[in-house]
């Protein structure tokens, strides 16, 4: 399983315990679901921002999903 698999992993399980989707995880990171999606699937890099902001929704740090992704 590649690193990036195991990132949409940890999302998609932080979507089923909380309800929450995909958009509305898009949409606090301030991207569209298709920019949510690419960056994801490795087509994108996150922005440090970013990074930050989807640690904090999943519940851990930067360092943990710097292990999963590449951050710009």
């Amino acid at each position: 399983m590649s690193k990036l698999e195991l990132l949409k992993d940890r999302v998609a399980i932080y979507c089923l315990h909380t309800g929450e989707t995909r958009e509305s995880i898009a949409k606090r990171l301030g991207v569209s679901t298709v920019t949510l999606r690419s960056k994801l699937n490795g087509e994108t890099e996150f922005k440090l921002s970013e990074a930050e902001a989807l640690a904090s929704i999943l519940g851990c740090s930067v360092d943990e999903l710097k292990k999963e992704f590449t951050c710009s």
